[in-house]
């Protein structure tokens, strides 16, 4: 592995250039020249869209045990009232939420497919 990519990997688990440059093994005005090549930039913006995609991925194939989880908080009659509320709000604010987004997939997907036959 070069040390560009070794920057790229540590780019993607610490918090900061710095921190990176020295986990690489690199100086900071290194880490900056790569940070500034166009090329690194995309294989770098390319790398955090993977992961971020792989974890909604992961959150998606868990939301039902959390929205169950969720609801036996919700339902149980020993659980004090605050916390009850607060699971109440945490259902109601996610499931508005992902209404939102599912809608604005599905509209997305509707002009994508009209672009795409030429009906836009």
């Amino acid at each position: 592995m070069t040390k560009k990519e070794s920057f790229l990997q540590a780019m993607l688990q610490c918090p900061t250039v710095s921190e990176a440059a020295k986990v690489a093994g690199i100086s900071r005005s290194t880490a900056y020249k790569y940070i500034n090549d166009e090329d690194f930039r995309l294989k770098l913006s390319k790398a955090k869209s993977e992961i971020l995609s792989g974890t909604a991925t992961y959150l998606q194939q868990n939301l039902a045990i959390c929205g169950k989880e969720l609801m036996k908080i919700v339902k149980d009659p020993a659980t004090p009232a605050a916390v009850r509320v607060q699971a109440i709000n945490t259902v109601f604010c996610n499931a508005k939420a992902l209404t939102e987004t599912a809608d604005i997939v599905q509209k997305l997907t509707d002009i994508e497919s009209k672009v795409k036959e030429g009906k836009t």
